[in-house]
């Protein structure tokens, strides 16, 4: 049977285009690349943390905690196991993640390297698990080269302090050099969070990451999951906290 010219032709047109429009289809989209770009990028690289004091829960049992102890702990948003963390601000922003609980209010406590109170407030806390944030009020100035050390502390009783549980860890304020600063000039906020994970600042990079959460959950993920926090990383944000005093 002889097929009509225009038949043939348009058959050899259709058989040279389909490895074309087949390869097209494989390749990922310009944005899923990108993703996966900042998803490699936001890995926070290991931390020198000499001289951090170690993660501990402190206070009563777990019969008489006001937290509910069958699941994760509270736990500080911080990038190495003895909590220690840079930050380029005068006062930065601190998170930590709660479990449930009926504490009484939240404390957090912060004492200079000579072991002298810096900052001292309490603070309702939400009664379900998430992270929470508290970020220092403005008549606090860390110090740059400094060492501070930070309490957060669930208080269960006020009539019996003993019962409270606790975590704690190390600021250290570092200096923005002016390669840094250049660095950050006149660029958006993801790219700044890449550029404070590389210089292993962690607060920045964690808080810049936090204000781009909802419209790019997957960074923020990838962030926690890189220093070991991938338990609380699709863990909500509560509404919290106003500082009591």
């Amino acid at each position: 049977m002889n097929l009509p010219k225009s038949f043939l032709f348009l058959a050899i047109l259709v058989s040279a285009l389909s490895p074309t429009i087949v390869t097209f289809a494989s390749l990922p989209s310009q944005r899923s690349a990108s993703d996966l770009e900042w998803k490699v990028s936001l890995k926070f690289p290991p931390v020198d943390d000499r001289g951090a004091p170690s993660q501990t829960l402190g206070g009563g049992t777990r019969g008489s905690s006001c937290i509910d102890g069958s699941g994760i702990p509270i736990t500080p948003l911080m990038p190495s196991k003895n909590n220690f963390g840079k930050t380029v601000a005068a006062n930065p922003t601190l998170y930590w993640y709660i479990p449930q609980n009926t504490a009484q209010s939240g404390e957090l406590a912060l004492t200079d390297e000579a072991g002298n109170q810096v900052y001292l407030t309490t603070f309702k806390l939400p009664s379900t698990p998430g992270i929470i944030k508290l970020d220092l009020p403005a008549n606090i100035s860390l110090q740059i080269g400094k060492y501070y050390r930070w309490y957060f502390t669930m208080i269960c009783d006020f009539q019996d302090r003993a019962q409270d549980q606790s975590v704690k860890g190390l600021l250290q304020r570092t200096e923005v050099s002016s390669s840094l600063k250049s660095q950050l000039a006149g660029v958006g906020l993801l790219e700044q969070a890449k550029i404070y994970a590389e210089s292993q600042i962690w607060q920045e990079a964690l808080n810049t990451v936090a204000q781009l959460r909802r419209e790019k959950p997957t960074e923020w993920e990838e962030l926690l999951q890189s220093v070991g926090l991938e338990a609380i990383a699709k863990e909500p944000f509560l509404d919290c906290c106003t500082s009591d005093r």
